[in-house]
């Protein structure tokens, strides 16, 4: 009889209602040139037709191996039961809607091999959403050695994009994903990863990363929240702060964020300022696709125990000041904080938001024909800056100028804050 050749890279995929897009990962992980290979397809209890695409591909392919959870556990519990049943050398991530490119495989394996104090390797990839269109291309050069790794506060936002990494098997035996993170638990994992082993990029694109056009579709319980997110974010950074400083970990024994936040470091507030302004950069981006009315209250009570006194007011009046500008929310917030922008701090805030940001923000609205939104943004931003309102012209007429090319009668001023170049007037 045969003996059964072990497969040296174990490809893991955890899934949770994704029957539709799930065969376009595992096509990718047929198609790869490399061919050595088993794919764990664990299903965190799906309640759509996962498992029976799943069956299918097993039939037709031995090396693929499926495994289902009686009841949801979130991304960290699936991806950790993947590792337990893993028997290659190397184990590579791949998310349940993405795309690896034909030689993703068998360029990670390759470097590897050849360069033995190297735990960690991840790819450049190629960021599309629905429509196929590309966002972005994530061209990371991070790299960093276990003896010397990078300041805390240069990993504010992801070291390495964890769906297309691929590690040594020991480094997940070694460094589990955490449960207690619903959401963010890759980037708490790398945030551990980074002071015990190398970590290094191949600068090639051999991954295609799929934008989720909403949280509904993840592996996570219930459908994900924005500000969820974000906190949970928060907490990792933490965590990785306060062991940084030889303080107890605060979501060691916690399984709730109040509990983690309960679990601070009394210095942690005042200490780590540098850290938590770069956190809370994005915060607003979270919070505007939000649904929730209460985002805001949400979002005030987690930065009252998460950050310092100090940075309390600032963080949640910037927010606030940062909402006015999109359409679903500017009337919102104007109707639950009684027309904030009269507020003195809120009004002193905007008119230190960079001209780059009016900029943005006006020529989005322009792009996308979106009137309203415009006029309430120069408005408000007449306001901040003592401006009369629109001098003799409407927001209407202004709106429909720039729309058109047409400057003869705009000021200059305006064109400038619409980070539009002036044209000849038709």
């Amino acid at each position: 009889m045969k003996q059964k050749k072990t497969p040296k890279i174990s490809v893991i995929m955890a899934t949770y209602n994704r029957a539709q897009l799930l065969p376009v990962a595992i096509d990718s992980i047929l198609k790869q040139t490399f061919t050595n290979w088993e794919l764990i397809i664990v299903d965190d209890a799906s309640t759509d037709k996962t498992p029976e695409v799943i069956k299918t591909f097993a039939e037709r392919d031995p090396r693929i191996r499926y495994h289902r959870h009686q009841r949801n556990s979130g991304l960290a519990v699936a991806r950790n039961t993947s590792v337990k049943l893993a028997q290659g050398t190397y184990i590579a991530l791949q998310d349940d809607d993405d795309i690896s490119l034909p030689q993703r495989l068998y360029k990670q394996a390759q470097f590897l091999d050849k360069h033995p104090r190297v735990a960690l390797v991840g790819v450049w990839l190629r960021c599309f959403d629905s429509n196929g269109l590309t966002h972005k291309i994530a061209k990371t050069h991070w790299q960093s050695t276990a003896q010397s790794p990078p300041p805390l506060t240069d990993c504010c936002l992801m070291p390495m994009s964890s769906p297309c990494l691929m590690a040594r098997r020991h480094v997940f035996v070694e460094t589990p994903m955490r449960p207690f993170f619903r959401f963010s638990e890759d980037y708490d994992f790398l945030l551990r990863c980074i002071t015990r082993y190398d970590l290094h990029h191949i600068p090639e694109i051999l991954y295609h990363y799929r934008f989720a056009d909403t949280h509904h579709q993840t592996i996570s319980t219930q459908p994900a929240h924005k500000l969820t997110s974000w906190q949970y974010h928060c907490l990792a950074w933490a965590s990785a702060y306060h062991r940084d400083k030889g303080w107890q970990d605060p979501v060691h024994k916690a399984t709730t964020i109040d509990d983690a936040l309960t679990h601070l470091h009394p210095q942690f507030n005042t200490q780590a300022l540098a850290g938590i302004k770069k956190l809370t950069q994005e915060f607003s981006h979270h919070l505007l696709e939000t649904p929730r009315p209460q985002a805001i209250e949400a979002a005030s009570a987690f930065i009252s125990r998460f950050a310092s006194k100090q940075l309390v007011t600032y963080l949640i009046d910037h927010t606030i000041a940062l909402c006015l500008f999109t359409n679903q929310t500017h009337s919102r917030f104007c109707k639950t904080y009684k027309s904030p922008i009269e507020q003195p701090t809120i009004q002193q805030h905007i008119r230190t938001l960079p001209i780059i940001t009016w900029k943005t923000r006006l020529q989005h609205c322009i792009r996308h024909n979106l009137k309203r939104d415009f006029i309430a943004l120069l408005t408000l931003n007449h306001r901040c800056q003592n401006r009369p309102s629109l001098l003799p012209l409407s927001g209407k007429v202004v709106f429909a100028c720039l729309r058109r090319g047409r400057f003869s009668f705009i000021p200059p001023y305006l064109r400038n804050l619409a980070h539009i170049a002036p044209q000849t007037s038709s």
